[in-house]
């Protein structure tokens, strides 16, 4: 097998078994997780099923211990020597008959008495208690007033002489349903033989049975040295355990994880409580989880087993048909597969074999069909050849006849655009000449504006002249009425200064004068003000003349300058109206000449279009001829091209047959 086949061969193989072998570990390994799941829960089930059956049956031996003591106490509860004692004193004698009897009859029993609700104290055996004691603040009294009705079991304790447990029982002895006293007695509980009762019964191997009274007390437990210690107290599971009256906890006790079931005695409110440690039950677990296990690896090794086996021959069929595949692919069409079998590989082998003989019998057919083919096409390129050598020898004199009319025709062609680009180029001279002959009767024109411009312009000069002669005058007089105006000026200061000096000492004298002189000083005063605003006013109208002198200084000056620039623009005037005559007379003299020569093109250009006339009927007749040349050489070419066409699909087709011949002759048929 080739190396393809190993490769395609391993990797159909490796898919197969790694999907058997999933479709089968998987389910496996969840069935386990799920029974090993499950039989956990039902071992914790079981565990706690019966160990609540088994301390359900101490809690009824428990029950049924202190049942008895009810009922004396119910039937003590309700005599009439102790219900009517309030009311008929003369049955005390009675009362301690009956307590008497009652305490001798029971041998559980050390103590029964009476307390009544007037804080007498009746009991059997006698003891002497003391004028102060008082039955209604005894606790065993305030526990049975607040359960009415009821028997009610107090916490155990010890007895002081000796050492036994002791646990008080108790009932409200009632009148017209009003407490008249409550009936009690103490019983002595031998905890020792209780728990030595509680030690023969065994939870699984180690499991154990203990009772914790109402606040947490261990009355009985296999380590002896926890009883009557508050240690159940202490275990997270107490907050459970104190709050229901029965349930399962799991927790943590020495490092050790364990779980617990508990009741509660209804008779004395004790718990009774069942634990075993959760190794326990887990080596039961672990018994089925090895057995999962050992099953989980022996099945995936048999469906290791049977999925290399089924992959193995999948691949070996699949490989069977790529080869043949492959084989055909080459063009061999002789193999078959054969294959016997009635599944799908059957199926496929049989498809197979069926295409490849279909296939044979097509080959076979296009074999046949292609000989015809390369017959055929060697036929058509025979007669195909003959046929163009023919119309190439016609197609050749044809052409020696249309190029001697073409060469013809195209002399004469050239002949006319000559003449044609003559009389263009003699119609562009007239229409020169004529645009000339235009464009100088326009410049007379012009020329004869120009004049008349020019002696209009001539004559705004000389106004302008005048103007700027007269400005000019006007100005040299302002300036000489401005030296005037500042010789009058230095006069008024001069006046102004001489007033303000004589003020000065009119106001001198008046200071000397004293209070006569005050209002010529006062004058004084405002001669001198006067004085200075005329002053004032006369350094601003200088200092005005002095800005309009120098305005007019520029003025003259530029009147002097703009005088001279008239009058060169008058002799450039001058000079101008004698150029415009001189080229009014050359243009009249060009005119006469170019009528001259316009009558002379116009002769030419009628001879030229004689000519033209004469060869364009030349060249009609010329071209007439070589177009039906052409036109035959034209078609003799078609049918050229034609044949060579014909030709090259005969030589194709004769290609294509061949090579259709060859990729036949590669399939091998039988």
């Amino acid at each position: 097998m080739d190396n393809k086949g190993s490769i395609l061969k391993s990797a159909i193989g490796m898919k197969l078994t790694l999907i058997l072998i999933a479709l089968t570990v998987i389910p496996i390994t969840l069935l386990g997780l799920i029974s090993y799941q499950k039989a956990q829960n039902i071992m914790e089930k079981r565990f706690q099923v019966t160990t609540e059956q088994t301390i359900s049956e101490v809690n009824r031996g428990m029950d049924k211990y202190f049942d008895k003591f009810k009922e004396e106490l119910d039937i003590l509860s309700v005599n009439v020597d102790l219900t009517e004692l309030h009311i008929n004193p003369g049955n005390e004698p009675f009362l301690n008959s009956l307590l008497k009897d009652f305490e001798e009859n029971n041998n559980d029993n050390r103590f029964v008495y009476y307390g009544t609700s007037t804080k007498r104290m009746y009991e059997w055996p006698y003891q002497e208690l003391g004028k102060e004691y008082d039955p209604t603040v005894r606790p065993w009294y305030k526990e049975a007033v607040k359960n009415k009705g009821n028997i009610v079991v107090t916490n155990f304790y010890k007895d002081a002489e000796t050492n036994m447990s002791i646990v008080t029982i108790a009932k409200t002895v009632e009148y017209n349903g009003e407490i008249v006293g409550v009936i009690a007695m103490d019983i002595d509980m031998d905890m020792d033989k209780l728990a030595e009762q509680l030690s023969n019964i065994k939870l699984g191997k180690e499991g154990y049975v203990f009772i914790v009274d109402k606040e947490g007390i261990i009355l009985t437990h296999p380590d002896k040295t926890k009883i009557n210690k508050d240690d159940a107290r202490k275990m997270s599971y107490w907050k459970n355990v104190s709050a229901n009256d029965k349930g399962f906890n799991d927790y943590i006790y020495n490092g050790q994880k364990k779980y617990n079931v508990f009741v509660t005695n209804k008779a004395s409110g004790w718990k009774i409580l069942g634990a075993i440690q959760q190794d326990e039950l887990k080596n039961d677990i672990d018994i089925i989880r090895n057995a999962i296990i050992i099953f989980g690896v022996i099945a995936g090794m048999v469906s290791i087993i049977i999925a290399l086996l089924l992959s193995k021959w999948i691949s070996n069929n699949i490989i069977v048909l790529r080869n043949a595949f492959k084989k055909a692919a080459s063009g061999d069409l002789t193999s078959k597969i054969s294959n016997k079998s009635k599944d799908e590989f059957g199926q496929l082998a049989n498809g197979f074999n069926s295409m490849i003989d279909e296939i044979s019998m097509l080959i076979n057919k296009l074999k046949e069909s292609s000989s015809v083919i390369e017959r055929s096409s060697k036929s058509i390129i025979t007669s195909s050849g003959q046929t163009s050598q023919a119309v190439n020898e016609v197609a050749t004199a044809i052409d020696g006849v249309a190029v001697g009319a073409v060469t013809q025709s195209k002399d004469i062609e050239n002949a006319v655009c000559e003449i044609e680009s003559l009389g263009a180029e003699i119609y562009n001279v007239v229409e020169v000449m004529q645009n000339i002959e235009k464009d100088s009767k326009n410049t007379k024109d012009i020329s004869s504006e120009g004049l008349n411009t020019l002696e209009v312009l001539m004559d705004k000069s000389n106004n302008v002249r005048k103007t700027t002669l007269q400005v000019s005058d006007i100005v040299t007089d302002m300036s000489s009425y401005i030296s005037k105006i500042e010789i009058i000026t230095k006069t008024i200061n001069g006046i102004a200064e001489q007033t303000n000096l004589l003020a000065l000492n009119a106001a001198i004298e008046a200071a000397r004068a004293g209070e006569s002189g005050r209002g010529f000083a006062v004058v004084a005063d405002e001669v001198r003000k006067l004085a200075e605003q005329s002053s004032k006013s006369t350094e601003e109208i200088k200092a005005l003349i002095e800005n309009i002198s120098l305005i007019t200084k520029t003025a003259v000056e530029s009147m002097q300058g703009a005088a001279g620039i008239v009058n060169e623009q008058n002799k450039a005037a001058e000079d101008t109206k004698n150029i415009f005559n001189n080229i009014i007379t050359t243009i009249q003299e060009l005119t006469d000449r170019i009528d001259v020569i316009d009558s002379l093109i116009n002769k030419t250009n009628k001879s030229k279009d004689k000519i033209i006339g004469t060869m364009q009927s030349i060249s009609t007749v010329s071209e007439e001829s070589a177009s039906s040349t052409e036109q035959v050489s034209a078609s003799t070419e078609e049918i050229t091209a034609v044949m060579g066409e014909f030709t090259g699909y005969a030589n194709n087709l004769n290609e294509l047959s061949l090579k259709f011949k060859n990729d036949i002759d590669r399939f091998i048929v039988n």
